[in-house]
């Protein structure tokens, strides 16, 4: 038989036991919700970074190029997500049946759709028989390029012919050059 003090061992006793399994209970449930809660997983921060690649290319008609095929390359950043902007520092070669020309530039695409715009500063060498040029000549200019949606667009230049002596003719001297087709 337990003395008056063991009736107080046992509920004292008897109520830290039942204040145990209420804790243990209470953490059980606690840790259930926690489990059950969806939590996003921390998605590392993207920087966008500048690097070396191809961004244009391009099958056009136009003057004073004729039929023409471009390809450009350079510096290269990519934007992160779906409507974000890619950026492209570029050097471009466009080679046609009136001429060729190449020069350095910068341009802008945006979205899936493949819609951009560009500026470029150029040099262009005429052939035998450009489109509305002098043949055999150099001209320096500028061209804005626009391509509105999947590549498809068009461009327009100024240009000013190089090398004229005294007394040259002045017909062709200035040439608004321009292009439509796919790509740059």
């Amino acid at each position: 038989m337990a003395g008056p003090g063991g009736a107080f061992a046992s509920a004292v006793t008897s109520t830290c036991i039942r204040a145990v399994l209420l804790l243990t209970a209470a953490s059980l449930t606690l840790r259930a919700q926690v489990l059950t809660t969806a939590v996003e997983p921390l998605s590392p921060v993207v920087v966008p970074r500048w690097q070396w690649d191809h961004c244009l290319a391009g099958i056009t008609y136009g003057g004073p190029q004729k039929l023409a095929v471009s390809w450009g390359g350079g510096l290269v950043r990519e934007g992160v997500g779906a409507n974000s902007s890619d950026y492209c520092a570029f050097g471009a070669a466009k080679v046609g049946l009136g001429g060729v020309r190449g020069g350095i530039g910068i341009g802008q695409s945006r979205g899936p759709l493949g819609s951009g715009v560009a500026l470029s500063a150029e040099v262009l060498r005429t052939f035998a028989a450009p489109l509305g040029a002098s043949p055999k000549r150099t001209y320096v200019g500028v061209t804005a390029h626009l391509w509105p949606l999947l590549g498809f667009g068009g461009e327009i230049g100024y240009f000013v012919r190089l090398g004229d002596g005294l007394g040259a003719p002045r017909a062709q001297r200035h040439v608004v050059t321009w292009s439509t087709g796919f790509g740059f």
